[in-house]
């Protein structure tokens, strides 16, 4: 028996041999794009002791909380919940410039710590967490940046807390090693220069292929906006033969367009399944193209209307779009949210503002029902009432108070979102919401 209780008391003490993951901040890359756009500024300071360090320029300001060092040198293995419950590292973000700012925010590895090997990342898990209300949590071997390209106000100022453990499943083969890595943050500033104007005596001109002539070109009508019935069209194809219904790669659920659920609004990103919630990068890109089988066909191109490469993308998440479609020719819902066009707002008064384009250019509902919207009579062909519920889409038609018609549902509305949603919005900007224009060269007579 003492032999056998010295035996259990050994392996227990070789379960719990102390072990070292620190996780280096030691050195904060910080890449600026300056306002040219031609220069950028990198800043690298060495981080040491407990001291708040700041690095200042004329866009952000980061700054270190005390505790640069996160150290697992004698907890071991956790569970999330006490993962989460550990001292965090603490960092803060502030937009010191005059307009909006958008940044990465990710880690760069930086190997083992002296003669240890490197642990396997798989079993590093983490929390980050903002006083801004965002959060996420995963694995350090499955993350490619915490934020792609997020947003901060004018003056607005950023607080997160980083937490990272060794997952309790962790195998004692991966227990004596260590891992290192730094926080880097670039940041960037779009400043965008005023747009070309024609020179005195000068005339646009366009170059007509069927005639094989140069002619005038009609700047005020050689694009618009693209109005509903126009969305409508495209979101028809998808569930004809030509479209993503009739490509035999797909059944069942995935013949539904896949969602670009990536929070970081970047284009021909696919999540590779029909719904899914918000994400912090892009899953798939457009262009992949391999057959997963199983009737699930392509990861990437299975974002598009088609199912393949040549298809129309982003109609299923991404950011709410904006389509030439508003109730009864209304501005907005107040003098602040509204569309720019001359009209009224919800409270009934008006506002002056560009003039209304020719009426083939948008459209015109005339009532919050679907079913009357169109002057008295059902709207056919704009994908409103015929299509409400197809794949559970959102359907929810413009009213007084929200004027102008939206499409497609942004990256986090998960099974509502599609190319078969639609719902309201004020008429103004806002960063969830986008719009599509269409090139339509004109010849004059």
């Amino acid at each position: 028996m003492n032999k056998y209780k010295r035996a259990m008391k050994q392996k227990e003490e070789t379960k719990h041999v102390k072990r070292m993951l620190i996780i280096m901040s030691v050195l904060i890359l910080f890449g600026i794009a300056l306002f040219l756009g031609t220069s950028y500024a990198l800043f690298s300071v060495l981080v040491e002791g407990n001291q708040s360090i700041s690095i200042t320029t004329k866009t952000l300001e980061v700054k270190l909380h005390d505790g640069e060092y996160i150290r697992e040198d004698s907890r071991g293995t956790m569970t999330d919940k006490q993962g989460k419950n550990t001292k965090p590292y603490r960092f803060t973000i502030t937009n010191t410039g005059t307009m909006e700012a958008y940044y990465k925010l990710y880690l760069i590895e930086e190997g083992p710590i002296g003669e240890k090997e490197l642990v396997n990342t798989y079993y590093l898990k983490y929390e980050l967490k903002g006083d801004d209300g965002s959060q996420q949590e995963g694995r350090i071997g499955e993350l490619e940046q915490f934020y792609q390209n997020k947003m901060i106000g004018i003056g607005e100022t950023i607080t997160y807390e980083l937490r990272i453990w060794l997952d309790k499943d962790t195998p004692n083969s991966e227990q004596e090693k260590s891992y290192q890595s730094k926080v880097a943050v670039d940041a960037n500033q779009l400043n965008y220069p005023n747009p070309p104007v024609l020179a005195d005596n000068m005339i646009p001109v366009v170059y007509d292929e069927e005639e094989k002539r140069w002619e005038k070109a009609d700047v005020e009508q050689g694009w618009y906006n693209y109005n509903n019935q126009e969305w409508a069209l495209i979101s028809y194809l998808t569930q004809s033969k030509y479209g993503k219904y009739g490509n035999l790669l797909y059944s069942d659920a995935n013949k539904e367009m896949y969602i670009n659920s990536y929070s970081g609004f970047i284009t021909g990103c696919s999540s590779g399944v029909p719904s899914a919630t918000s994400a912090s990068s892009c899953g798939n890109a457009y262009d992949v193209m391999t057959d997963r089988g199983s009737g699930q066909g392509y990861a990437g191109a299975g974002a598009s209307t088609t199912g393949n490469i040549t298809g129309i993308y982003d109609m299923s998440g991404g950011a709410w779009e904006y389509t030439m479609s508003v109730y009864n020719k209304m501005s907005g819902n107040t003098e602040v949210n509204n569309s720019g066009y001359a009209g009224k707002i919800t409270n009934g008064s008006s506002i002056g503002g560009r003039t209304w384009p020719t009426d083939k250019y948008y459209d015109l509902y005339t009532s919050d029902n679907p079913l009357t919207a169109c002057n008295g009579a059902s709207c056919k062909g704009h994908a409103l009432n015929e299509t409400a519920g197809w794949y559970s889409d959102s359907s929810i038609i413009v009213t007084a108070e929200r004027p102008w018609l939206v499409r497609c549902g942004d990256y986090s509305n998960a099974t509502v979102a599609g190319v078969f949603h639609y719902s309201l919005y004020y008429g103004s900007g806002h960063l969830y919401n986008s719009f599509r224009q269409v090139l339509a060269p004109v010849r004059n007579a």
